[in-house]
């Protein structure tokens, strides 16, 4: 009997909010330049505002960040009067907006310890991540070798249950085999991976966002971490990093692991 971990990415594996956090105050600077009228509060809200309409227009693509600010400047300009905003405001926004691609996302402390040890001990990975597939190869899975680490690797745009289902059937080899998600959203992570039937592990979020998770409160994990690397030292989980043999880098002849778009 093995154990199939289905782990997420953006602030699971890789820091993400912090990025996005800074990009949201260098925005927020440049509307109260405009606008000191406006608060913390208005601000959140709009950007909240402006964030769901670029997520439900273009999903969780490499510009839905970039297209959120700018809806964000362009929210905060109604009380101001019709096409106030400047070209050269648009354009800084925009900027803002694309910072959050402009440099490869390290691993966090341990994740790589952790990966390796859940390997060494005959379980399998798999990687599930919503996202731009070409952004979060370029800069989180390429730059930190994880295309070595896990069996089976799946970028979409969206992440619903069934992604988790069939995630979890790309690294199951035998009908014993156990199943977990690991991730820090409660809706997408841990209930999508209760809705399949996995066993989940729930990675505090280190930073609130306007991302904020709207998942109920009444969604228990099988488990609470503070971070991913809390694997190897948490007893309940000693099963899942019990080491019984090495095991080595998984390359397939043409140098990457098999993807699904």
């Amino acid at each position: 009997m093995n154990h199939i971990l289905v782990c997420d990415l953006d602030n699971t594996l890789v820091p993400c909010s912090v990025y996005y956090q800074q990009a949201r105050d260098h925005l927020f600077e440049l509307v109260r330049t405009a606008w000191p009228s406006v608060t913390e509060t208005i601000f959140r809200h709009a950007l909240q505002h402006g964030l769901r309409e670029a997520h439900r227009d273009g999903g969780y693509s490499d510009t839905a960040f970039e297209v959120g600010c700018l809806k964000t400047v362009h929210i905060l300009s109604a009380p101001h009067g019709p096409r106030v905003v400047p070209a050269a405001m648009e354009q800084e926004a925009r900027h803002i907006g694309r910072s959050v691609f402009q440099q490869a996302y390290p691993l966090y402390p341990g994740v790589r310890e952790a990966l390796e040890q859940v390997r060494a001990a005959g379980n399998r990975l798999v990687l599930a991540t919503k996202g731009d597939e070409r952004m979060q190869w370029k800069l989180k899975i390429l730059p930190n070798g994880l295309e070595t680490l896990f069996d089976h690797i799946e970028v979409c745009l969206h992440k619903p249950p069934a992604t988790l289902q069939r995630a979890f059937q790309q690294g199951r080899r035998s009908h014993t085999d156990i199943g977990w998600m690991i991730g820090d959203s409660l809706s997408d992570d841990i209930l999508g991976g209760q809705s399949v039937g996995l066993r989940t592990v729930w990675v505090k979020p280190e930073l609130e966002t306007t991302h904020q998770d709207r998942a109920s409160e009444e969604v228990v994990p099988d488990f609470t971490i503070d971070r991913f690397a809390d694997i190897m030292t948490t007893p309940a989980l000693e099963s899942l990093v019990r080491v019984s043999r090495p095991v080595s880098p998984i390359i397939s002849p043409e140098g990457t692991p098999p993807r699904v778009r």
